[in-house]
């Protein structure tokens, strides 16, 4: 069985917080708002205050995010 150390070294394994890091360096302003229209496109309702979103794998937490700028009391996992 392969440690973690090897499975990094040899790319079968993210090193933890490293893809993270990563992504933050792309997240900006325009990424966000992009987010904040995709929803839009599919749900009813524009505005989301006294709603309530459940994002189940959030993933980056984008969607969430937008949720919550949407007014949206938020639970992400």
């Amino acid at each position: 069985m392969m440690g973690y150390a090897t499975e990094v070294s040899q790319g079968k394994r993210f090193e933890f917080g490293k893809n993270w890091s990563q992504f933050f360096t792309m997240l900006d302003d325009e990424r966000i708002a992009r987010a904040e229209r995709s929803p839009q496109s599919i749900l009813v309702v524009k505005d989301l205050a006294g709603k309530t979103f459940l994002d189940i794998g959030s993933g980056s937490g984008q969607f969430s995010l937008a949720a919550r700028r949407a007014g949206a009391q938020v639970y992400s996992f």
